[in-house]
């Protein structure tokens, strides 16, 4: 008799545990913090799923894998989201897909909710590791080779200004700049600690003016190879090693251009002091032919005297 019922409590507790299953209610979503990441840092995993009795949800990588998941965590009764532990980003630079899937019973399966297992990416940004001068597409994300150390060095580099054009030429040491979510990846002309000018900005006023086609015009003949008396490499803004009348040109297309607003260059129909029609560029260009004459004329003087 004694036998019979504690077989008989045996198998209503079997039966008590097999009948406990969670019915869970909408799709579980998954949520990666922070989605995009420099590579080797850490991503912590959420889930969100509304179930009348406790399910553990199993993050994993590619596919639902409820035996060695990246990280897990527990949704208890009508609490409807749970937030797993932290786990390591690949080292690499690319999208990763990771899944969220629900074992509503706790007995190793996987439910069969439609849409049970959802799909977040994240993204993984790398250092660049390179010395050769790349230009980075406005508003992309660059994938780079990603290393998890980025060793202090200088180096010169060039980025895209919101017109698309060349404009700044940065130099800095921090060569891996944390910025959340790029490794000194410059997007609108955010380049880092080191020094930053508008090409035409000669003089470094942040403003391209009048004094800068003068520093132009007293380089104007000088090349980099024979005539290096007066020679001034950042005259040379067609970079052809001679300074000339293009020159001057390239200086006098960028009058009245704020070249420094928060080291970002002003768009075209942002504020400038001057305006750039034909007009004006004529009578910029008739102004700088004269003072090219004007500097010649006081050298000949000057070698007569």
């Amino acid at each position: 008799m004694l036998k019979k019922l504690i077989l008989v409590m045996i198998l209503t507790s079997t039966l008590s545990l097999n009948t406990v299953l969670a019915i869970c209610h909408y799709e579980v979503s998954l949520k990666l913090e922070p989605s995009t990441i420099i590579s080797g840092g850490s991503v912590t995993p959420s889930a969100t799923i509304c179930c009348d009795a406790p399910a553990r949800v199993y993050f994993s990588e590619g596919e639902c894998d409820i035996f060695s998941p990246l990280s897990s965590c527990v949704i208890q009764a009508n609490t409807c989201s749970c937030v797993g532990s932290p786990f390591s980003a690949p080292s690499e630079a690319g999208n990763y897909n990771y899944v969220a899937c629900v074992d509503k019973n706790g007995d190793g399966i996987v439910g069969n909710i439609p849409g049970e297992a959802r799909e977040a990416i994240l993204t993984v940004k790398g250092c660049i590791s390179t010395d050769t001068s790349s230009e980075y597409p406005l508003g992309n994300d660059i994938f780079m080779k990603g290393i998890t150390t980025c060793p202090g060095r200088e180096f010169k580099d060039e980025c895209l200004d919101k017109e698309r054009l060349k404009e700044f030429y940065c130099t800095s040491t921090d060569y891996c700049e944390y910025k959340i979510i790029n490794c000194n990846h410059w997007v609108n002309t955010e380049c880092g600690d080191g020094k930053c000018y508008c090409v035409s900005d000669l003089n470094d006023d942040k403003k391209v003016n009048i004094l800068d086609i003068a520093k132009v015009a007293r380089a104007y003949g000088s090349d980099s190879v024979v005539n290096t008396k007066k020679w001034d490499p950042r005259a040379d803004l067609d970079l052809n090693g001679k300074i000339d009348i293009m020159d001057i040109f390239k200086v006098a297309l960028k009058i009245g251009k704020d070249c420094n607003i928060e080291k970002k260059d002003v768009p075209e129909s942002g504020p400038v002091s001057l305006g750039l029609g034909y007009y004006n560029v004529v009578v910029i260009l008739i102004t700088a032919i004269v003072m090219v004459l004007f500097f010649g004329a006081f050298k000949i003087f000057g070698r007569k005297k």
